[in-house]
């Protein structure tokens, strides 16, 4: 991946803010999408280790972040892009949940 791309990708993300619920602890497992047991990621690092642990299909990737996560320059969610992105994997846009966004991704191409 160039740097341009790169940079493309974290502007893209950055404008994106999704989650899904998970299971503690954070990065053990993929989580249940079941809307009444939603927990979304409350830190970067809890994120990140998620997204490092991940091991199934770009498909099946649903990541929920707080809107408290979501700050006005995008810096949380270019971090927590960059470990995604690191997996080869890429945004495939976002839900607006109550209180988090569900982000989804696909392959990278």
């Amino acid at each position: 991946m160039t740097k341009l791309q790169y940079i493309i990708a974290l502007l893209v993300l950055s404008s994106f803010s999704g989650c899904s619920e998970h299971q503690p602890p954070p990065g053990t497992e993929q989580p249940s999408f079941d809307r009444n047991e939603v927990t979304p990621f409350e830190t970067v690092e809890d994120a990140i280790a998620f997204v490092k642990a991940y091991d199934g299909k770009a498909e099946d990737l649903q990541l929920p972040i707080s809107d408290s996560l979501i700050d006005d320059v995008g810096a949380n969610m270019a971090i927590i892009t960059d470990q995604v992105l690191a997996k080869d994997l890429w945004p495939d846009g976002f839900e607006q949940r109550d209180g988090y966004r569900l982000y989804s991704y696909k392959p990278a191409e």
